[in-house]
């Protein structure tokens, strides 16, 4: 009943675009810009992407990622996300050695952090 509740609450536009750091990801448009250059993503990094945003500052378990991104077969292979999240934070962030707005909870999953200090 919550999350029915929840989902019911959200709209389209809400979920459509985000901003954080200097990206702004735009869903409507299927589009990334960092700065004024568009940021050409694979379609495997565009879904973990979306899926970030659509939970922007929630932490999002990596079986969840796996699941969404590459089926209920796909969680066998972690690596396949490590690889494709370490490229989407080159793409992404200033510095990704220390990523600021896509960060790793330890054990958990990852998180999107809109406000990032």
């Amino acid at each position: 009943m919550r999350v029915s509740l929840r989902h019911a609450a959200r709209t389209p536009e809400a979920e459509s675009a985000c901003a954080f750091g200097d990206v702004r990801a735009d869903l409507m448009k299927r589009e990334v810009i960092r700065r004024v250059a568009v940021v050409h993503l694979t379609p495997r990094e565009y879904r973990l992407l979306v899926i970030r945003v659509k939970n922007a500052d929630r932490v999002v378990t990596h079986r969840q990622l796996l699941c969404e991104v590459g089926g209920a077969n796909a969680v066998e292979h972690s690596h396949h996300l490590r690889v494709d999240m370490a490229h989407l934070r080159q793409k992404r962030e200033v510095d990704p050695a220390p990523p600021r707005h896509l960060t790793t909870e330890a054990g958990v999953g990852c998180r999107l952090r809109v406000e990032a200090g």
